[in-house]
């Protein structure tokens, strides 16, 4: 066999850029959704703007593990690679940001019970929720399960991963070099 011309140039390990953007957009998340959390049992209204900006500023964590990647050296890059380093930096941004949360709650138990009767008297006083419907959802409130707890969980992890996927691959136009397909 005949050796390759062409070596391909070793690339700088993505784990610390995935680590320190998932850890940092986890923190900001997940104090954020204390915030919401506080803001809904003091107005007893929903703060969805709130969310909204949370899960826009949440979603900018593949932006900024492609950005801190792209400092350490002088590389082209694929839109695969980055939307690997986005998904991943989502993934781990959902996770410490559900760390987070369940900190908080073992630091202030009255937060979870507060956060959960707030939510059954917005489902009640909400006129545009059918009447049939109040009570099946005030009991998927107050108990779950652990299907749908496990369901909730995975989908905010995949959805948050998808969301930086995307946004992982813009940081490689708007940062990187692009490899060159022939």
């Amino acid at each position: 066999m005949e050796e390759s011309q062409y070596q391909t140039p070793s690339l700088p390990s993505y784990w610390n850029s995935v680590i320190l953007a998932g850890a940092i957009f986890g923190l900001i998340s997940g104090i954020g959704q204390l915030v919401g959390g506080y803001v809904v049992i003091s107005t007893g209204g929903q703060s969805n703007i709130l969310n909204f900006g949370l899960c826009l500023v949440g979603a900018f964590a593949g932006l900024t593990a492609l950005w801190h990647y792209n400092q350490l050296g002088d590389f082209s890059m694929t839109l695969g690679r980055g939307a690997l380093i986005g998904f991943l930096a989502g993934v781990g941004a959902a996770i410490v940001s559900m760390g987070v949360v369940s900190i908080w709650k073992f630091i202030d138990p009255s937060y979870g019970p507060a956060l959960m009767e707030t939510q059954i008297s917005i489902i009640e006083n909400d006129p545009n929720i059918p009447e049939g419907w109040k009570q099946t959802m005030i009991d998927a409130t107050y108990d779950p399960g652990l299907m749908m707890t496990i369901l909730s969980s995975v989908g905010g992890i995949v959805l948050n991963g998808v969301l930086n996927l995307l946004t992982g691959m813009l940081g490689v136009k708007v940062f990187g070099k692009t490899e060159k397909e022939f």
